[in-house]
């Protein structure tokens, strides 16, 4: 084993000894819902530094713990201040923005200022008797953490008070309990804390420790005050807590929520305080902790309009509109693929198709700074999304200009060709490792869709010119309808293959779904198909948790192997995209199921309360980590206003308004929300179903309501019957739709009458497994579902090596037919053929991807040569079929569409066989999930044949690393077998190779912390042992082994023939 290898799995150890699991087990509740539905709480909980409070968009924090020891962030390591209270249980409760706590009789209150940088804390005794509380500081060490402190990517103990933070400060202890720390090397800083003990001694370390002495019903202030802020005392600061509490709620009160689930209660406010936390002032950044800075891109954005906080919304947009490049034209033709970087991605040279006119650069204003995503996308769909909220037309006359060079950059890279489908070029969250090599590609052309379409509106808006963004939008939409829309499987193809001969690739993820669906590519019926898709074949992983007797899950993105990070993850923002495309697609308690077990996942079994995190702790390879995360907060935004309260502005186009369309699982009586823009609640009693709504949207504008009708009676607005329209694309039950054109407050009544009994029309509808059948009654039409089976993804293969014989085996010698070594494989250079455009693809070493282009895998198969020259050329199996192969020079027959070797050969065969057993080596990667890679033919003397298909993950491999298998998102398909690897190290032969060699089940990434971009994989590598069965009572004449699929390598080493 090579030591890389070695320490790979010597961090799987500790990964594993860390307890990283994603099974779908019942799991402990850290926090639950406060009885007043406004926040959690845990009652003794051993969890530190899981929960941030944010200052003044600063960076500045402080992280509490389930018990009151803190961690100061400045940014850079600001302090550990531990406050010890009396004996007793301890209950911690988060309310958003504030974090409180009470043992043995005393209660602390941790807050932070939001317009100026300090963080304050207030201990109170509620007991009858005198209380101590010990108070301990130190550790101000400006030492910068990996990500900031975050959860699950920094050390969980990061924010203990350690000896080597303390070296270097120097303390003064001043009146009014004023106490000075000192810091720094390069620079020295001081920050100040208001520490009124009673008596205090400074330790060696150094460090401050003190007691507080508290009377009966006595309050005191503690505060911490960053360099540059002065600090206050007596009754100043208590002021000042209370100038926090008022900035706190009012920040918290953005976006109120009532439900009958408690669980969800809270997430109003919580969602308000965690978009604050990353507004940096000018932008919305990547993260509040982890990945704080900015990023034009993402779904982060989403935020401010979804929360009404559209002034903020306008100035990120406004920042980066800036930072477009306008004065650069494109003098470079395509392609322009970096050579340095191994042709895996764009050469960054200003002046290329990417760098020039309409590209934004991603860190406000640097403009001379080229960065590796296409951020563009989702910033403008956000852009163009603000105008639909506000009809603002001064801001679209002003940025307008903005969007007409971006949409010609999109253009320009993307659809070079003119073909209306359009390349993506790492334009989502999920897009480190994932490529599509100049591909015709879903999620991309449905967001280039919706920009062109929303493009016409705003042109028309404000007196310019529609037609050609009309015509673009209505072009993209047939293309996708007739390339990419799966007629046979109801759902669009992930991609298709650049080229006229490319072939679609059908086992779309779950992002080509919610985007399509999200950016209006198709009608409901399309819609709920593709949802269909989803159930059925995107993995469903059960969220269990004590106490919480509901069917409840979460989703994986993709079902993808082998691993790569970002291409199959448990990811909130993408479950929650989810939860609102079902929304979207008229399946309201599905979509609510998505929600509700993203919240007992993320935000009370988790270890952060109320959390946004980005990845979920049922998520395989990375486990729970980071903490309100920008993408999932600006979709959980619109997952709750437009997905859960069906709150959707269209406020510019044919027909201006506001949609409202309530997503409330059918069992709900009662439900009610609060926003700047809107407000409205909802509730049923006997046979009356009640919307009070309080449009607060500028005068003129329309709302229409739009809520099931199953037994519907008389429609009411203010009391007086009012006309409805039947919506007669509804899907499962009878939908109105009712018009208000009031400002201010109306109340809608529906009185109920005898459910509504439909009969058939005659009118039907299929898409993939899903017949619609048209209903009507009365005026009211609608359409029943029913999904009958539909085919698989992949297709099931022939269980393999069942039936050896060894005694009946006869290996074939195929020397003549070796083109190469398998140690060549990565050592080639793929340089053709290659796309004629600027794309991300497979570098031309022949494995890794974009993310990591110089990443290179050392096949070493010496070991098992020695183990064939030790026994005369032949290796005879465990599983009982020999194989004989040379122990010197050329030992496979690669074939590739690449130009480096034919892409198809042949070996001769004689006589008749049971079975062809082969030993195979080659590459493949998770871009060619489910396809067929290859093709083995079996031709027989009568000139018929018997082929079977090379699909990864049922019987191919890649040659570098093994499968990881779970029960969840990385199950094989139909249950199949993983296939049987053969070690070049020591001829080993397992289903389970690495496990076997490791000695335990190896994480599926325990090379994280270590840049690996896999950490299973073989020392030395590894073989595919294949069996094809044959017709035993026909004379074979030869085995043609053809690749089909790009980017793969394809390798017969041995051939062995079990005769009749």
């Amino acid at each position: 084993m090579n030591q890389k290898s070695l320490i790979s799995l010597t961090a799987a150890v500790a990964i594993a000894a860390a307890g990283l699991s994603a099974s779908a087990e019942s799991r402990p509740l850290h926090y639950r819902p406060t009885p007043d539905g406004t926040g959690a709480v845990t009652i003794d909980g051993t969890r530190k530094f899981i929960r941030g409070l944010y200052g003044a968009h600063t960076g500045f924090r402080i992280d509490c713990s389930d018990t009151p020891e803190f961690g100061v962030y400045l940014p850079r390591m600001g302090g550990n201040l531990l406050l010890t209270l009396p004996a007793g249980s301890c209950t911690a409760t988060y309310t958003p923005g504030r974090m409180d706590y009470e043992q043995g009789g005393v209660t602390v209150e941790a807050q932070v200022l939001r317009s100026s940088d300090a963080a304050l804390w207030r201990i109170t005794n509620t007991t009858k008797q005198k209380q101590t509380v010990g108070v301990r500081f130190g550790g101000v060490a400006e030492k910068k953490f990996s990500r900031e402190g975050d959860l699950g990517v920094d050390k969980p103990d990061c924010f203990d008070l350690k000896p080597e933070y303390c070296k270097g400060n120097i303390y003064n202890v001043g009146k009014d309990g004023v106490v000075t720390v000192e810091y720094g090397v390069k620079e020295r800083k001081t920050i100040s804390l208001v520490l009124p003990t009673d008596a205090h001694t400074l330790t060696d370390l150094p460090s401050y420790e003190g007691t507080i002495t508290l009377k009966p019903g006595q309050t005191r202030y503690l505060a911490l005050f960053p360099a540059g802020e002065t600090p206050v005392t007596g009754k100043k600061l208590a002021a000042l807590f209370d100038k926090a509490e008022a900035e706190r709620a009012g920040l918290a009160s953005a976006l109120t929520i009532n439900t009958p689930d408690p669980w969800l209660n809270p997430i109003g406010g919580a969602l308000s305080v965690a978009a604050d936390g990353i507004w940096s002032g000018e932008a919305w950044l990547h993260g509040s902790i982890g990945w704080r800075t900015p990023h034009l891109g993402w779904r982060g954005a989403y935020a401010g309009d979804a929360l009404g906080l559209h002034d903020r919304a306008l100035t990120h947009f406004r920042t980066y509109a800036a930072n477009q490049i306008t004065d650069i034209p494109p003098v470079f033709e395509h392609p322009r693929q970096d050579s340095v970087l191994n042709l895996a991605r764009s050469e960054k040279r200003w002046g290329t198709p990417m760098y020039s006119n309409g590209y934004i650069c991603r860190r406000p204003g640097k403009k001379d700074e080229m960065s590796h995503y296409d951020m563009n996308l989702v910033y403008a769909d956000a852009l163009l999304r603000h105008f639909r909220h506000t009809a603002d037309t001064a801001a679209m006359r002003e940025l307008f200009p903005v969007v007409k060079l971006h949409l010609d950059w999109e253009k320009r890279n993307f659809d070079p060709d003119g073909d209306h489908l359009y390349d993506a070029y790492c334009c989502i969250w999920a897009s480190d490792a994932l490529y599509y090599s100049g591909g015709s590609v879903t999620h991309s052309s449905a967001y280039n869709m919706l920009a062109n379409s929303i493009a016409a509106d705003v042109a028309e808006a404000i007196g310019e010119n529609p037609a050609p963004y009309r015509a673009e939008a209505e072009a993209i939409g047939r293309a996708i309808d007739s390339v990419l829309w799966m007629d046979s499987r109801g759902h669009w193809a992930e991609f298709k293959d650049y080229g006229p001969d490319g072939r679609l690739h059908p086992a779309a993820a779950l992002w080509t779904v919610y985007h399509a669906i999200d950016s209006e590519v198709a009608d409901p019926f399309r819609n709920y198909a593709a949802t269909v898709y989803v159930d059925r074949n995107i993995p469903h992983i059960p969220v269990e948790a004590d106490g919480v007797d509901e069917d409840l899950y979460t989703l994986s993105t993709t079902c993808w192997k082998p691993y790569s990070w970002s291409i199959n993850n448990v990811a909130i923002a993408e479950v929650m995209h989810t939860a609102l495309a079902y929304w979207q697609a008229g399946r309201p308690d599905e979509a609510f199921k998505l929600m509700k077990g993203t919240v007992i996942d993320n935000m009370y079994v988790g270890a952060s309360p109320l959390n946004f995190g980005q990845i979920s702790q049922y998520d395989a390879a990375r486990g729970e980590c980071y903490r309100d995360f920008a993408d999932p907060i600006g979709v959980w935004s619109r997952a709750i206003t437009e997905g859960l309260y069906g709150i959707r502005p269209a406020r510019i186009g044919s027909d201006p308004r506001v949609d409202v369309i309530p997503g409330f699982p059918s069992g709900w009586n009662e439900a009610s929300i609060t926003l700047p823009d809107i407000a409205y609640s909802f509730t049923r009693q006997g046979d009356t179903d009640t919307y009070v709504i309080d449009n607060r949207y500028p005068a003129g504008t329309k709302l229409r309501l739009t809520v099931p009708a199953s037994a519907l009676g008389k429609v009411e607005i203010d009391g007086k019957e009012a006309p409805a329209t039947a919506v007669a694309t509804s899907i499962g039950e009878p939908r109105i739709s009712i018009d208000i054109t009031k400002p201010g407050k109306s109340t809608v009544t529906l009185r109920r009458d005898k459910p509504v009994k439909g009969t058939p029309t005659g009118n039907g509808r299929k898409e993939g497994p899903v017949t619609f059948t048209e209903m009507a009654a009365g005026p009211l039409v609608w359409w029943e579902a029913t999904v009958s089976d539909s085919e698989p993804l992949v297709k099931p293969l022939p269980a393999d090596f069942t039936a050896v014989e060894g005694a009946r085996c006869e290996p074939v010698r195929i020397d003549s037919a070796y083109n190469s070594s398998v140690t060549d494989i990565f050592r080639n250079s793929y340089l053709s053929p290659r796309p004629d455009v600027t794309t991300l693809q497979l570098p031309t070493q022949g494995v890794g991807e974009w993310c990591h282009p110089k990443l290179t895998v050392d096949i070493d198969d010496s070991g098992l040569r020695k183990l064939l020259a030790d026994n005369g050329d032949t290796i005879v199996t465990p599983i009982g079929v020999p194989f004989s192969l040379p122990s010197e020079g050329r030992n496979i027959m690669f074939t590739t569409l690449w130009d480096n070797y034919p892409d198809s050969a042949s070996v001769p065969l004689s006589g008749a066989a049971s079975h062809i057993y082969l030993l195979m080596a080659g590459s493949v990667n998770h871009m060619q999930w489910g396809m067929e890679s290859g093709m083995l033919k079996a031709n027989y003397t009568d000139g018929t044949s018997t082929s079977l298909p090379l699909v990864n993950p049922l019987n191919w491999a890649p040659v570098e690393q093994d499968f990881f298998t779970d029960d969840h998102a990385y199950a094989q398909p139909g249950g199949a077998a993983t296939p049987y690897r053969i070690s070049f190290t020591d001829g080993r032969v397992s289903r389970n190779l690495l496990d076997e060699i490791a000695g335990f089940h190896v994480p599926i990434d325990p090379g994280m912390e270590l840049g690996l971009t896999n950490g299973r994989n073989f020392p030395g590598g590894a073989g595919v042992l294949v069996d094809l069965p044959v017709d035993p009572s026909k004379e074979l004449e030869s085995l043609t082994l053809s690749t089909l699929g790009r980017d793969v390598v394809i390798g017969i080493m041995a051939i062995t023939l079990q005769r009749p």
